[in-house]
């Protein structure tokens, strides 16, 4: 599961998940409104090795930063 906390664009966000879909096309995506801490239910997720959390606003550029997030993501355990 990955976890996409929205930013401030719409359409960056629009790309964001287009970019998750490519590069791992069996996860299950959920989209966090973001400002904020993570609501209590995705709170018990954080953590787990199987729910990496990212944030949109932590993309910099493309795919390959959003790999490096996913990466990022996966060796901290969420």
């Amino acid at each position: 599961m990955v976890i996409v906390r929205r930013g401030a664009s719409p359409r960056r966000l629009a790309a964001i998940l287009r970019w998750v879909r490519a590069l791992v096309p069996a996860a299950v995506l959920v989209v966090d409104p973001g400002a904020g801490p993570l609501p209590p239910r995705e709170s018990r997720w954080d953590g787990d090795d199987e729910v990496i959390v990212i944030d949109a606003d932590d993309i910099a550029s493309g795919p390959l930063s959003l790999a490096a997030a996913l990466l990022r993501g996966a060796q901290r355990g969420g």
